[in-house]
């Protein structure tokens, strides 16, 4: 809704004189911006004091970005200007002196963009520079008294930061990925509106000056990826509410002093070397957020975090060598989140059900968890969420039914897991792994599922009756079952927008669908043989059918909204009534042995993309010359394809694939593909020459070997193919 009205803002204003872009206030479209600056001369008569703001972004577009002074020097009352160019030339003396934003980012990937020496920053109050070549004793910046927002992103060349003691007005100081940044100025400890200091990133930071404990306004502080081993400012940072020190691979602990710091509301710490929180960490009464993601050396929390009344969320995934929870984890009554994904701990206290305002408990990948859950989850009456996949339980408590908020339940990947208790009935989303040939006793009763997933139900062979009463059901999934069929009564699944079955090896057919779905997928399933008419399905938009026995389509001509088309079936033979489907954009008919002929595609007008590698009878492909809208075609290892229609109207296919066509001998029109970038005639032993190809100026790789007949390919030396291979 942002983005909405802010481009809605901007089109308003675009209407203020709509062909006299330089009587607007604001210019946001770079091709009229240019236009401004390019002829500056001219745009000066009709007046252009009326410019306040450009907004010019020359990464894209246009080949030459560099502007110079004299093309700004006329727009004399400009306060912002936001630039993506290759460099700023020539004098800026006198001009952009009412400036109050400036915002300069190089065009140029990994370049550094020169500086101005005389850039005007007299009256600059938000300052934001991208990979500009700034440097030690850039003067400049010292004339920007008035600054309260400065931010040097990607800026390599200066090790050290400038004086401070002129910006006393600063409020926000940012110096991310700033690689060769050293030294912060000790005068920094007089910014006293400073709030906000980011240097993350900024590898070559090892300490930081004492100074910086004088901020008092600093309620920001972010120190990802530097190389601090000690934070010790921070008992001095009374006001700080948010610290992040992700990826600091030298830092090995928090200061016991941390305990002054009494405002702190989110501590992240992710991938950090921490080896152990203090137990003065208790001190932390404001604290919200604590993530300690994948802080590979901590084994174990302090008794004391359990003092942390006011924690909303903990985070401990991927801190893999801790086995247990203190058993004061159950003191943290106002704890929301728990995510202890992909850790060591073995189990899950008693006294969890303490935590009556947790709503989302993530204990996925806890491999090492065993055993049974305890019966307190069922306490957790605010619960939502719920994923234990992959984790090593052997069995839900029966109290899981009393969790009336819970949404969301996982269980994938649980081989342990033999039986399932009866499920709360407010879940919507459902996913299972489980031995028992009943995996969901009451399914019946989880009327409220929108999506379901059985993944490696092996005992699974026939769904439970009553599945029809799933009326909200829209999402499907069978995942290495021991499903035969499918129940009739799926057809009255009237909300079933996607229907995904893969790898079941024993399905060999489906019943009649629901006419609501979007998306059907049948993949892996080798004995299924035989699909219903798919007619009903006026609102298919994909189709894929992989790895299976079937020997038609039958419907296929009346899938109106059909855009994606997957098919790999080695017995089917013909795809009859393919050429009314208009609306495909997407065709892959691969490893159709049996595949003779494809229907005329040339009503297909919309097919950006072809695939029918390995149809090894596949001898023609008619109607491939009007496809104008094709960028990808794919025939490789089609081993009975001889011609194929004139290519020269497929003015944006961008990549030809017919490797291993050992009977094509020619391609006509090939000369006129301007837009091709990639060429494969790997083993087309049969093509002897190829028309002049001098015109195709967008390839850039080229595979012809294996092409024993072919001696010369005419204009190759002038376009000169980044990668050719001959052999």
């Amino acid at each position: 809704m942002h983005d909405q009205l802010k481009d809605l803002g901007r089109e308003i204003v675009r209407k203020e004189n709509y062909g006299q872009p330089g009587k607007r206030s604001r210019l946001w479209y770079y091709e009229e911006a240019k236009d401004v600056l390019d002829n500056s001369e001219l745009f000066v008569e009709q007046g252009t004091e009326n410019v306040l703001a450009f907004h010019l972004d020359f990464r894209v577009g246009f080949e030459d970005c560099h502007f110079t002074g004299e093309q700004f020097r006329k727009l004399s009352e400009l306060r912002f200007l936001h630039l993506h160019c290759d460099a700023l030339e020539g004098n800026f003396d006198g001009c952009l002196s009412n400036l109050r934003w400036l915002s300069l980012h190089s065009s140029i990937l990994m370049n550094q963009m020169p500086m101005p020496a005389n850039l005007n920053l007299k009256n600059i109050v938000v300052l934001e520079l991208t990979s500009c070549d700034v440097r030690d004793g850039w003067d400049s910046i010292q004339m920007a008294v008035k600054l309260k927002d400065l931010s040097l992103r990607q800026c390599h060349y200066f090790t050290r930061t400038p004086d401070f003691s002129r910006f006393t007005n600063l409020e926000s100081l940012s110096f991310e990925n700033c690689h060769q940044l050293e030294v912060i100025a000790s005068s920094i400890g007089r910014l006293k509106s400073l709030a906000f200091l980011n240097l993350s990133f900024c590898h070559n930071i090892r300490e930081l000056p004492h100074q910086v404990g004088y901020l008092k306004a600093l309620t920001e502080l972010i120190i990802d990826g530097t190389s601090l081993q000690d934070i010790p400012i921070l008992s001095h940072l009374k006001k700080l509410k948010i610290l992040h020190a992700k990826q600091c691979k030298f830092l090995y602990q928090i200061p016991n002093s941390i305990d002054l710091g009494t405002s702190l509301s989110d501590l992240i710490l992710d991938f950090s070397e921490i080896i152990e929180l203090p137990d003065s960490i208790q001190a932390l009464v404001k604290l919200q957020r604590l993530s300690l993601k994948s802080c590979s050396l901590l084994t174990a929390l302090p008794d004391s975090i359990g003092q942390l009344k006011e924690l909303i969320e903990l985070n401990l995934s991927l801190t893999r060598r801790i086995t247990k929870l203190p058993d004061s984890i159950g003191d943290l009554e106002k704890l929301q989140v728990l995510n202890i994904g992909h850790s060591g701990i073995r189990r899950l206290s008693t006294n969890l059900g303490n935590m009556r305002k947790l709503m989302v408990l993530d204990a996925s990948f806890c491999v090492e968890m065993e055993g049974e859950l305890p019966s307190e989850l069922g306490q957790l009456s605010l619960l939502r969420v719920l994923r234990l996949d992959d984790a090593g339980i052997r069995s839900l408590p029966l109290s899981i039914r009393n969790l009336d908020h819970l949404q969301t339940l996982n269980v994938i990947g649980c081989h342990d897991l033999h039986t399932l208790p009866e499920l709360p009935t407010g879940l919507t989303n459902l996913q299972v792994t489980c031995k028992s040939p009943v995996p969901i006793p009451n399914l019946p009763d989880l009327i409220n599922l929108k999506q379901l997933t059985f993944s490696e139900c092996f005992n699974l062979a026939e769904m439970t009756p009553g599945i029809a009463k799933l009326s909200k059901l829209e999402f499907l999934q069978f995942l290495r079952t021991g499903i035969s069929s499918l129940p009739e009564e799926i057809g009255a699944l009237s909300q079933l927008k996607v229907l995904s079955i893969v790898n079941c090896w024993k399905l060999r057919s489906l019943p009649t669908l629901p006419a609501g779905l979007q998306e059907l997928c049948v993949v892996g399933c080798n004995l299924f043989h035989a699909l219903p008419d798919l007619s009903n399905l006026q609102n298919l938009s994909e189709l894929q059918l992989r790895e299976c026995s079937l020997m038609e389509i039958r419907g296929l001509g009346r899938l109106a909204f059909l855009t994606r088309l997957t098919v790999r079936s080695r017995r089917i033979a013909n795809l009859d009534a393919l050429e009314r489907v208009e609306a495909l954009t997407y065709l892959e008919v691969s490893y159709c042995r049996n595949l003779e002929r494809l229907p005329d595609l040339s009503n297909l007008k919309l097919l950006n993309e072809i695939k029918a590698n390995e149809c090894k009878r596949l001898d023609e492909v008619e109607g491939l010359d009007d496809l104008c809208s094709l960028r990808n075609l794919e025939i490789r290892n089609c081993t009975s394809l001889e011609t194929l229609p004139d290519l020269s109207s497929l003015k944006l296919l961008e990549r030809l694939d017919a490797g291993g066509c050992e009977k094509l001998h020619g391609l006509e029109g090939l000369d006129e593909l301007e837009s091709l970038q990639a060429l494969n005639l790997r083993h087309c032993k049969a093509i002897t020459r190829l028309p002049n190809v001098s015109g195709l100026k967008s390839l850039q790789w080229l595979d012809i070997s294996g092409c024993d007949n072919l001696t010369e390919i005419p204009g190759l030396e002038e376009i000169n193919p980044i990668s050719i291979s001959r052999y």
